[in-house]
């Protein structure tokens, strides 16, 4: 089994398993790494930029996809991070999980678009998990150019009634 890390070539990845060692805090909200992978949200830099790791929760999530530019991936560990706002992929930008079955990002009270897809950008290998909902809820919104939605389960409470998923090139 091959798990890639970020999009870079193949003879790059053993390289960005060992900055999980020697990477620096980026700002007060990421850790440095300890020499194995740990349940965190960890940023691959296409710059060659030292990796960022930052706690699983919404406040991590949202840092890191604000530190992530266009050709940077961002992985989501294997476990739940619960959600109460929507979150926005940046253009050019992967959000992978490492499992698709235990990566959840779980929106908690979904009410409008859930993940919000700019152009370029991937959603890939995850589950993402919205909560029974009176409202017109849409779980995905991937209606833009050259988005990708790959491997991902959407898994919603008992009542599946109002949950959308949008998909498609728009221009």
């Amino acid at each position: 089994m091959t798990i890639k890390l970020g999009r870079g070539e193949d003879l790059y990845e053993s390289l960005k398993l060992r900055t999980i060692a020697d990477a620096p805090p980026a700002s007060s909200s990421s850790t440095t790494g300890s020499g194995v992978v740990q349940n965190k949200i960890y940023v691959w830099h296409a710059t060659g930029a030292p990796l960022e790791i930052f706690e699983p929760t919404e406040t991590g999530l949202g840092d890191a996809l604000t530190a992530a530019a266009t050709g940077d991936a961002v992985w989501i560990p294997s476990l739940e991070i619960i959600l109460l706002a929507a979150i926005a992929i940046p253009s050019g930008v992967a959000v992978q999980g490492l499992n698709q079955h235990n990566s959840i990002l779980r929106f908690t009270t979904p009410n409008g678009a859930m993940i919000v897809m700019a152009d370029r950008a991937i959603l890939s290998n995850l589950t993402v998990w919205c909560n029974d909902s009176a409202n017109q809820v849409t779980a995905i919104d991937a209606r833009c150019a050259l988005g990708l939605v790959d491997a991902v389960r959407v898994r919603v409470g008992d009542d599946a009634a109002n949950i959308k998923i949008y998909a498609g090139h728009v221009e």
